[in-house]
C-alpha cells in the first residue's frame, strides 16, 4: 500500500504548490500588489534547485548524494526568502543558519546511509557549533538590554552564597 501512494504523493504536492503559487502570482499581477517582484523572488533560484535535489532522491532515484546539496540549498533558499522579505534587517543574527544548512544536508545523508558513525559525529559537531553561535547571538541581544555588568556579578555572588550556605551539599563527597 505504501509503495502505491509514494509515487503519487510527490507529484500531487508539487502540482498543488505550482497551482497555488501560479494563482497567487496571477492575482498579484492583476491587482498590482508587487509581492512577486524579482527583488523578492530571486531566492527561488536557490530554493527550487534544492527542492529538485530533494525530490530526485525521495521521489525518483534514491540517490543519497543529492541530499547534501538539496538540504543546503533548501535551507539557504528559505533563509534568503526570510532575508528579502525583512529587507535583510536580521542578517547580522541569521548567519548561523548557514552552518545549519550544511548540518541539514549532512543529516539527511546520514539518515539515508543508516547513520554511519563518522557522519553522525560531523552532524553533531555542526549542530553544536550552530547552537553555540545561536546562543551567543541570543546572549548578546539579551545583555544589550539587561545590564550584564550588574547581573553577572550578582549571579556569581548568589551562586557563591548558595554554595557556602549549604545549598551545594550534594556536590561534596
Amino acid at each position: 500500500m505504501k509503495d502505491d501512494v509514494a509515487p503519487r504523493i510527490l507529484p500531487t504536492i508539487a502540482g498543488s504548490l505550482c497551482l497555488s503559487l501560479g494563482l497567487l502570482w496571477l492575482t498579484d499581477s492583476i491587482l498590482g500588489l508587487g509581492l512577486f517582484r524579482m527583488d523578492r523572488m530571486w531566492p527561488l533560484f536557490v530554493l527550487l534547485p534544492g527542492l529538485i535535489f530533494e525530490y530526485w532522491h525521495y521521489g525518483v532515484a534514491k540517490t543519497p548524494g543529492f541530499l547534501v546539496p538539496g538540504g543546503i540549498l533548501t535551507v539557504i533558499g528559505a533563509l534568503f526568502f526570510f532575508e528579502t522579505f525583512t529587507y535583510w534587517r536580521y542578517s547580522a543574527y541569521t548567519w548561523p543558519v548557514y552552518i545549519l544548512a550544511v548540518a541539514a544536508g549532512l543529516a539527511q545523508l546520514s539518515a539515508a546511509l543508516g547513520n554511519p558513525r563518522g557522519l553522525v559525529a560531523v552532524v553533531a559537531l555542526l549542530g553544536i557549533v550552530f547552537a553555540a553561535a545561536a546562543l551567543s547571538i541570543a546572549a548578546t541581544l539579551v545583555f544589550s538590554v539587561v545590564p550584564y555588568k550588574i547581573v553577572l556579578p550578582a549571579l556569581l555572588v548568589g551562586a557563591g552564597a548558595w554554595l557556602l550556605l549549604g545549598g551545594g551539599r550534594g556536590l561534596r563527597s
